[in-house]
């Protein structure tokens, strides 16, 4: 068996996709910024998170109709690797790739339609809670969600957190709603 080597190339959108969103984020992320997160004078680069939102960045596959700019899975990895390349201190993560996916999957009409909007203009920020805390698991009873989970990134930003309770995906509203952060990392 004989093997043939698999080329890949953007096309000539993505390139220009590439080269516009390296120019801004060189532009918009200094390293003196990425040192400021670091370091703990702020949380995250929330000029920085803006001004991607106004390029269409925060909602890249995010369809058109919901605030997005409907691309897809290279784009969005072209996304991922420049701002790997200036080490972005933004939330990307979970709100840029995770909360997006897993309402499309398993959200609602109603819930997508209500969610998908303010994540793809930056007026939000995501995280995703998994991992129980072992003596206090998260469960559901009589329509409430209590418990506690651990390692939940982007925790003490979130707007929305996406929680697994019971084998199911439920949505936490934090603006307002009785869901704590704690340091520690725990939601």
């Amino acid at each position: 068996m004989t093997g043939e080597f698999l080329h890949f190339a953007f096309n000539d959108e993505q390139e220009m996709m590439r080269d516009t969103v390296r120019r801004f984020l060189a532009a918009a992320c200094p390293e003196t910024l990425v040192r400021s997160v670091l370091e703990g004078r702020t949380a995250f680069a929330a000029e920085l998170w803006r001004g991607m939102a106004e390029l269409g960045l925060l909602g890249i596959t995010i369809a058109e109709e919901q605030g997005g700019a409907g691309m897809g899975a290279v784009e969005q990895c072209i996304l991922a690797e420049e701002m790997g390349r200036v080490l972005a201190p933004v939330p990307s993560v979970s709100t840029l790739y995770l909360a997006p996916e897993l309402l499309r999957m398993a959200g609602s009409e109603e819930q997508q339609a209500k969610w998908l909007p303010p994540i793809a203009a930056g007026e939000m920020v995501c995280a995703i809670a998994t991992i129980d805390v072992a003596d206090n698991p998260c469960v559901v009873a009589g329509g409430k969600l209590s418990g506690q989970k651990m390692l939940v990134a982007d925790a003490m930003l979130a707007d929305l957190i996406i929680v697994e309770a019971d084998g199911s995906l439920y949505i936490a509203d934090c603006r307002g709603a009785e869901v704590r952060a704690a340091a520690g990392n725990r939601a």
